[in-house]
């Protein structure tokens, strides 16, 4: 998204699984002033971020700060993908998140280590794009995707069933099939 915003020439399509486009409902820092416009222009949306923020985020960093990062990682994971997709987490991939800690505290430090971004930079972007979506993901990530896609001029919606934020790993099948059929017909138009 980034690229397409910076050199839209060089991006001819984009496929984007639930991308965390958080700053766009409550700014990059959070600020008050950001998130009561968001409020007033998006409040299902706005909530949902909010909730997950106060659920989810603000448990994982106390438990960063006292000393449980591993908690800390399964709380964060459990606020992304859900109850359900976290139990059926293949072990290679809990032994890989864990591997990784050092990047979850860090990005953590960094408040999430997300950039600002606006409307109108996502209006700009006139790139044909693919919003994937996990049918079973968690109401925060499915507003944001779709709030995305209301402000994409050129983007369309894909649902992946039986999966959740890890849709590339609980249903890669149905992910592949429409990524390459977007793709297909995108690379046709080119």
């Amino acid at each position: 998204m980034r690229a397409a915003i910076q050199e839209p020439a060089a991006v001819r399509s984009l496929v984007l699984e639930e991308p965390p486009i958080v700053p766009l409902v409550i700014g990059a820092p959070p600020a008050p002033a950001h998130i009561l416009r968001s409020l007033v222009r998006h409040p299902l949306v706005t909530l949902s971020v909010l909730r997950f923020g106060a659920g989810t985020l603000s448990a994982a960093d106390k438990l960063i700060k006292a000393g449980d990062v591993e908690g800390s990682i399964m709380r964060f994971v459990r606020g992304v993908l859900g109850e359900q997709a976290l139990a059926e987490l293949p072990d290679e991939l809990r032994a890989h998140m864990m591997a990784n800690a050092a990047t979850h505290v860090g990005q953590s430090a960094a408040g999430g280590g997300f950039e600002p971004l606006t409307e109108a930079q996502i209006k700009s972007v006139n790139t044909p794009a693919l919003i994937v979506t996990g049918a079973q993901s968690p109401v925060f990530l499915r507003r944001l995707a779709g709030l995305l896609a209301a402000l994409l001029p050129n983007s369309r919606r894909l649902d992946i069933p039986s999966a959740s934020h890890a849709m590339h790993i609980q249903n890669p099948a149905a992910v592949n099939a429409g990524v390459l059929r977007f793709l297909t017909e995108n690379v046709a138009r080119s």
